[in-house]
């Protein structure tokens, strides 16, 4: 076997390293990321650009190096060098004088995501460098929406950062000035009934900014978004385990990761500053471990899964609508082995509850023997305020389809204008999922194009959950390939969350209540669905059957290339035309890499089963 070249070392020192440490590695990206930015396009320090553009200026030399290495013509690498000067000398200009600097990360962070994903393909390791590019593509999209969005934007309940008000900047707040928990009775204190895992991180990252970094007070709580942002890449990288657990062949990760990287609920969810994305990487977490223990019945792993789901319920507590799922699959196991393991398994299931309960139960056991709080209260909002929706009948509003409904895509507050409440559950997430709660008709001030493109993506949107739900429909009933247990496993989690929501639709009947920010866990297993249909329509025996998926595949492109442009019409300050054709562009170079994988693979069957 050859010695490698210096290049093909780096590649698979650095493939190989993201491969076996991605916790790690996300990590390592989101603090370069917030020591660059602090959550804000205007955080961005100078002498961050300067170091950003001269990283970017040492790539773009390698490169024409390397490109001229096999001529060694020293006259065109000097003539390429200085031309790349000149150019970059322009275009920093042109940044610096930018009122859109944001944009400019944006289509320069696809660039360089695409370049780096170039150097680091050798041929044999296809499958991960393009699940790379899509997850690197995904960071940059979501960092875009961060710098441009700040703290008090578009968030759900935050309040402000005092320790005197009730929202979750006010929780947070309390931790960081007084060093302990509420010592009251947190009833009339709104946000302070949820268990305090979130914000005390929260406050441990402001309180690192400040005193260690030296960050001013309103950066060090607009960085919030990056550990934000650190959270929503976790996101990505537990699917990444559970599709590779799975054994997704790499076509189906990729058409699975397409969705979770850049779905706009996705993007919405990692800048969210309060405890919903880290329940969502907890209930994920869940998903994975338990998935891995009943393969192995290892007593670590049955710890892990109780680990993941105590912290989660120790985040929020609605973390719990995983535990119903989990025990069942328990419960399978233990009729399933009770002749051989039942011993083992009983062992393990009481490790279970010793280390799940009074983690995740232990602040509210706290407040029910001090204060008398039932465990499973929750701040409700009041029947007069303007969302309260108590006055139709449940049964009335989930089966109210009226299609007056679909000409607005954007979710109805009569607070806010609309001539109606929205009411229907399933409408209401729709448009949630794909606006959140605070994108209107009027969020487009600067490019009123993007309202109707928005339409479109919502019609396009209500057009991918019917096909991707068949998809699932599909995968429940012929994938042989795929056993029964992580199908019903999945499915199960599918439908008591779903089941869930609609509860909590009808016991708290507000319109603030109908909100995708619950479901979003919801979204990355129907992701995961969607690309078990399209890794087990690769093995269809009838050629025409496999254009079939390329279908959906084709209204995904097209979707992300519409979200992209919708969010940057909400986002920008200027009209940015320009960025209609950059974006299509984009969706052209993402097109490409998927047509060509799809054409070509050229990776190992060994490296499709390793896991991330």
């Amino acid at each position: 076997m050859g010695t490698l070249s210096v290049d093909d070392h780096i590649r698979k020192t650095v493939v190989e390293g993201i491969a076996k440490h991605p916790f790690i590695s996300a990590a390592i990206l989101s603090v370069l990321i917030h020591v660059f930015t602090f959550g804000g396009e205007w955080n961005i320090p100078d002498n961050a650009v300067w170091f950003e553009n001269a990283f970017v200026m040492a790539l773009v030399i390698y490169f024409i190096h390397r490109a001229n290495a096999g001529k060694k013509n020293r006259v065109v690498f000097l003539i390429g060098t200085v031309a790349a000067v000149i150019i970059d000398l322009i275009v920093l200009k042109i940044y610096s004088s930018s009122a859109n600097i944001a944009l400019w990360h944006l289509f320069g962070g696809f660039a360089l995501v695409l370049a780096i994903c170039a150097f680091l393909y050798d041929g044999t390791n296809g499958a991960r460098v393009n699940s790379l590019l899509l997850i690197g593509g995904g960071i940059v999209f979501r960092l875009y929406y961060i710098l441009r969005a700040s703290c008090f934007d578009r968030q759900h309940d935050v309040g402000i950062f005092n320790a005197e008000d009730y929202g979750h900047f006010g929780y947070i707040q309390y931790l960081i000035d007084y060093k302990h928990l509420p010592d009251f009775d947190i009833r009339p204190h709104a946000q302070f009934f949820h268990p305090p895992f979130y914000h005390t991180i929260a406050g441990m990252w402001i309180d690192f900014n400040e005193t260690i970094l030296g960050v001013n007070h309103d950066s060090s709580r607009e960085g919030l978004q990056s550990l934000s942002l650190f959270i929503s890449i976790l996101i990505i990288i537990v699917t990444y385990k559970i599709l590779t657990r799975l054994n997704i062949n790499s076509r189906g990760k990729m058409a699975a990761l397409l969705i979770v990287c850049f779905h706009p609920a996705m993007i919405l969810h990692a800048a969210s500053l309060n405890n919903d994305q880290l329940t969502t990487f907890f209930i994920l977490l869940t998903v994975y471990n338990t998935l891995v223990w009943f393969r192995s019945r290892r007593t670590a792993d049955i710890v892990k899964t109780a680990l993941s789901i105590g912290l989660g319920m120790m985040t929020k507590l609605s973390a719990a609508v995983i535990a119903p799922p989990v025990g069942a699959v328990f419960i399978v196991a233990l009729i399933a082995n009770w002749k051989k393991e039942k011993f083992v398994l009983i062992r393990q299931y009481l490790l279970f509850l010793i280390v799940c309960v009074p983690l995740g139960l232990w602040f509210n056991i706290r407040n029910l023997i001090k204060w008398g709080i039932p465990l499973n209260y929750m701040w409700a909002m009041k029947p007069d305020n303007p969302m309260y929706l108590g006055d139709t009948p449940f049964i009335d509003r989930i089966l109210d389809f009226d299609l007056y409904q679909f000409a607005v895509p954007f979710e109805r507050f009569t607070e806010r204008g609309a001539t109606y409440k929205e009411h229907n559950p399933l409408i209401a997430i729709m448009k949630n999922f794909l606006f959140g709660e605070y994108i209107s008709e009027y969020s487009f001030g600067s490019m009123p194009e993007g309202e109707k493109a928005a339409f479109v993506l919502f019609l396009l949107g209500i057009a991918l959950a019917v096909i991707v739900f068949i998809a699932a429909v599909a995968v429940m009933i012929g994938d042989r390939s795929l056993k029964a247990f992580p199908k019903l496993f999945l499915a199960g989690v599918y439908l008591f969350s779903m089941a869930g929501f609609y509860y909590m639709c009808s016991d708290q009947p507000y319109v603030c209540t109908m909100n995708s920010r619950y479901l979003v866990h919801v979204l990355v297993i129907s992701a995961i669905f969607f690309g078990a249909f399209i890794s087990w329509s690769g093995r269809w025996k009838f050629r025409f059957c496999k254009v079939i998926p390329a279908i959906p595949v084709v209204l995904i492109l097209l979707f992300i290339a519409l979200t992209i442009f919708v969010y940057i019409a909400v986002l920008s300050p200027e009209p940015v035309y320009p960025a209609v054709i950059i974006t299509l562009l984009a969706a052209t170079a993402f097109s490409i890499v998927w047509v060509g994988h799809l054409c070509k693979n050229k990776t190992s069957k060994s490296m499709e089963k390793k896991s991330v």
